[in-house]
């Protein structure tokens, strides 16, 4: 595996104490008689990929990722400036993830920091398949549903630059509308009425089935859910 390599990729990192804390898909802690914090941005989290130095999910619910690359996937600086701590996209390979639950209702979330100008789907699912994807198109992100009954995938524009900086990006869909958020902000609202069955999904990441060629780019903290995270939640993904 190759690891270490060296790119400005940082972002800030959950302390060890909230890593332990977030154990389960629901969380709840006393605080006194009358309190009880509960931990909404675990509800519904069906995958979470670190990449802290591999392609594990965080809490077994998924099966590791796997690379198209013979030598396995290399990793960098995240943006808070630990190495091997976000994975590395070179633009010649990309990984595959298996099993991903997926339902009308959904959300997908990601640091992302695109190295170069260029036109590759960043996260997707399979040919085919649907749920919420990310691509960029030249110096733009671009976010939307793919939906097989529609024929292709519905964009919501308004995602923002991709400028060689860390920005978290999010994508939800309640089967009425697409919110797309960067930073915490909402960019763009699209209304579109779909739906799909649930079923397990197949998800490339840093490239698309029925497209050619690799993204390039750092990703990090990769989350899945199987509903449509609140703006308030979305804010607090992006200020973690």
């Amino acid at each position: 595996m190759i690891s270490g390599i060296l790119f400005s990729c940082t972002k800030e990192k959950i302390d060890a104490n909230q890593s332990q804390a977030l154990q389960s898909t629901t969380s709840a802690k006393v605080t006194n008689e009358n309190s009880v914090y509960i931990n909404t941005l675990l509800i519904g989290l069906v995958g979470r990929f670190e990449f802290n130095g591999n392609l594990k999910e965080q809490y077994g619910k998924l099966a590791d990722g796997s690379a198209t690359a013979r030598g396995g996937a290399a990793y960098t600086t995240d943006r808070n400036g630990n190495p091997a701590s976000a994975l590395f996209l070179n633009g010649y390979y990309g990984i595959n993830l298996s099993n991903v639950p997926q339902q009308t209702n959904g959300s997908l979330t990601v640091w992302a920091k695109s190295l170069t100008s260029q036109y590759h789907y960043i996260v997707a699912p399979d040919l085919f398949g649907a749920g919420n994807a990310l691509k960029q198109s030249t110096d733009t992100y671009l976010g939307g549903e793919l939906i097989p009954s529609f024929g292709g995938m519905v964009t919501s524009m308004g995602l923002g630059s991709a400028n060689n900086q860390w920005h978290h990006l999010a994508i939800t869909y309640d089967g009425t509308n697409i919110y797309v958020y960067t930073d915490g902000v909402l960019k763009a609202t699209t209304a579109f009425a779909g739906s799909f069955a649930q079923y397990l999904a197949k998800y490339h990441i840093g490239f698309s089935a029925n497209e050619s060629g690799y993204w390039y780019g750092c990703l990090d903290d990769l989350r899945f859910y199987t509903r449509a995270l609140s703006p308030t939640e979305v804010q607090n993904l992006a200020s973690l």
